[in-house]
């Protein structure tokens, strides 16, 4: 049954209104003016854009030959990685397990759509709309870039918001570029004298893209393991903070809650992690620590550990917090630009793997095909070759969605 919260209200209301928007901006011609928009969907068309990348095509150009030749051999490793990514993500849902790796990759993650104001809110909106822009644009521009330096001629380029939480780039290339020279064995052929593309370029622009996000990719990954080196100018470790409390667990009977900085435990000075799981680690159940906190002093008697029971339990989540060194500087400027940086990497991630995956429509499945006409001659052999490998990542991909549906 469903339920109709106001999230779900407005969010229909604002869906109401875009469609009204789209139907008087159809009327009014706007896509005359390269504005063209649909329900949920706003595309400006942009001859700045367009000009930008042009312009940068002839720019740098001992950089973008290099980016340009590398570029294919990242999307085929890229490939196999998503393609082992869906299979192990899918083999953990199936478990009900997830598992944050070294690298902040999540495992077991459930595929959830990003629907404004139902599935994502508040600061977290805000984050995957900067977040999404830092993703999609760069993609875009480095696929446009890379096809002009190849002599492939950009038809329109511009700027797009889906949904009001995603926005991001587009570069449009003329159909026959995908249609004919993709499924044509005499490809060159059918390509008219403006626009000569032989395979191998067009092969170094489709995976572009995908090279700029793996670039990003390791960019924001430097920034997330060294992010407390990098604000220690600017913020002391002091104390720790809770992220939140398991009910019913010998904290929250305690009264302790998310928001709590605790500074001091059993007389001792608590400045970071470290020395908090120290005094965990010589604790035993049923000790009775005496926590300073922000909120007063707290008395709580250990339990035993559910999966452990000679371990003692407590029953919170936890960080170091930071207190800024700055007068006047809010400390949670902390934890949210920590919180924008890690979900700039997750939507880096998702880009790469969607993008790379080979599902028909996306740049691995164009540069699959690119590099079976390389490399076979029989047409029929391709295109079996061609849908049975997108066929299956489709039903992995399909998978992943329909068991994150269900749990």
């Amino acid at each position: 049954m469903l339920i109709f919260t106001s999230e779900i209200f407005l969010f229909l209301i604002i869906v109401m209104i875009w469609s009204l928007i789209s139907l008087l901006a159809k009327y009014l011609k706007w896509a005359d003016k390269g504005i063209i928009i649909y329900p949920l969907v706003i595309v400006f068309k942009s001859e700045r854009f367009k000009r930008f990348i042009t312009n940068e095509a002839k720019r740098r150009s001992k950089f973008w030959t290099l980016y340009a030749k590398l570029s294919p051999y990242i999307l085929f490793v890229t490939i196999l990685i998503s393609i082992a990514y869906f299979i192990t993500n899918l083999s953990f849902l199936l478990k009900r397990q997830l598992v944050i790796t070294s690298s902040g990759v999540p495992l077991g993650a459930e595929l959830v759509p990003i629907i404004p104001f139902i599935t994502v809110t508040g600061k977290l909106l805000i984050f995957i709309i900067i977040a999404s822009a830092v993703a999609v644009i760069p993609h875009e521009v480095a696929h446009g870039v890379v096809a002009v330096r190849n002599n492939i001629e950009i038809k329109s380029a511009g700027v797009f918001c889906f949904a009001g939480a995603i926005i991001g780039g587009f570069v449009e290339l003329p159909e026959d570029v995908y249609e004919r020279i993709l499924w044509d064995g005499n490809y060159q052929s059918n390509v008219s004298e403006k626009m000569p593309v032989d395979l191998k370029k067009l092969k170094y622009a489709i995976s572009a893209g995908v090279s700029a996000n793996v670039l990003l990719l390791l960019i924001f990954f430097g920034l997330l393991a060294n992010y407390s080196i990098i604000m220690s100018p600017f913020f002391n470790q002091d104390g720790i903070l809770i992220i939140d409390v398991i009910k019913d667990g010998p904290a929250y009977d305690a009264g302790l809650r998310p928001g709590t900085i605790i500074y001091e435990v059993n007389g001792t000075r608590i400045k970071n992690v470290s020395d908090f799981m120290h005094i965990l680690s010589n604790a035993e159940p049923q000790d009775v620590l005496v926590m300073k906190t922000n909120r007063g002093i707290y008395v709580i008697e250990l339990g035993r550990n559910p999966s452990e029971p000679n371990k003692p339990y407590l029953g919170i989540f936890f960080t170091t917090y930071y207190r800024p060194k700055i007068k006047g500087v809010p400390d949670f400027i902390y934890y949210d630009l920590l919180s924008l940086i890690y979900v700039i990497y997750l939507i880096q991630l998702i880009v790469i793997f969607m993008n790379a995956l080979p599902i028909f429509i996306s740049d691995g499945a164009k540069f699959l095909l690119i590099v079976l006409k390389e490399k076979l001659t029989n047409q029929n052999l391709i295109s079996k070759i061609y849908f049975t490998v997108n066929s299956m990542c489709l039903i992995i991909l399909s998978l992943n969605l329909i068991v994150s549906l269900i749990s």
